[in-house]
């Protein structure tokens, strides 16, 4: 027990950067859509949310998940 809490109710810190990460698993995508560079991606994101600038960068994993930075 961590402060008179039992395990299934611990609360856990989540790193800042956490809050500014996405990662995106890939689904029925179109083989267009899976091929773009990660500033392609970057690009549409923001253009997607009114080009906010949210988005910062993109980066593909092996897995073919996509991790985006805000």
């Amino acid at each position: 027990m961590a402060r008179g809490r039992p395990d299934d109710q611990r609360v856990y810190l989540v790193p800042a950067r956490r809050a500014r990460e996405l990662v995106v698993a890939l689904g029925a995508e179109s083989a267009t859509q899976k091929q773009k560079t990660s500033l392609e991606l970057v690009r549409d994101i923001n253009t997607a949310t009114n080009s906010s600038g949210d988005a910062i960068t993109a980066r593909h994993f092996l897995s073919g998940d996509i991790l985006v930075a805000f």
